[in-house]
């Protein structure tokens, strides 16, 4: 499966329960029907190619989904929020 952003490997969510998938470009808390946590999946052939050093230092840091998603970076202030 391809992923869903050019600068990530994450493919999917899977239900730690029950094995099914759930797509990642939707914020969830935990499995629907099951309500059991997600784990989440990764192309790791395609990381092993794509993430390299230098290529990490280059990402910001900042979690496209949502920004409550983020430690420490200092970027999402009550102002930007707002």
């Amino acid at each position: 499966m391809a992923s869903l952003w050019p600068a990530s490997t994450l493919t999917h969510l899977e239900c730690s329960s029950t094995g099914e998938h759930h797509p990642a470009d939707r914020l969830h808390t935990v499995a629907p029907g099951s309500g059991r946590p997600l784990l989440a999946r990764y192309d790791l052939d395609r990381a092993a190619r794509t993430l390299t050093l230098d290529a990490v230092r280059q990402r910001s840091g900042i979690n496209v989904l949502h920004p409550n998603g983020v430690f420490d970076t200092a970027l999402w202030t009550p102002e930007v929020l707002q």
